[in-house]
């Protein structure tokens, strides 16, 4: 049961991959080499939650900017975070966890 969760949340989020260029907003290209955000905008008639993907090292404000992130995007609560890193300073690592928790 849980491959098949799995299996359908990987063809999901490349579902909308595929849909996402003319969609997506992304974050600063300044912050390359730190954590990167972007948001998937839903289309009218999919209700207002989003998937926001962070990608790249979780760095020292990492939770402050995804914070920042979400507040200028207007992001509504209990949408969808894909988190996809390598790994980081293990304690913005929590705070990023407990604030997506929280959400």
């Amino acid at each position: 049961m849980v491959l098949i969760r799995r299996v359908a949340a990987t063809l999901a989020l490349f579902t909308l991959c595929a849909n996402a260029p003319a969609s997506l907003v992304r974050a600063n290209p300044a912050d390359e080499g730190r954590m990167r955000f972007t948001v998937l905008q839903q289309r009218p008639g999919d209700g207002d939650l989003r998937q926001i993907f962070a990608e790249g090292t979780i760095d020292a404000d990492a939770s402050a900017r995804f914070r920042q992130f979400l507040t200028a995007n207007n992001i509504p609560r209990r949408s969808t975070v894909y988190l996809d890193s390598p790994g980081g300073i293990v304690q913005e690592g929590m705070k990023l966890g407990h604030f997506i928790r929280d959400a």
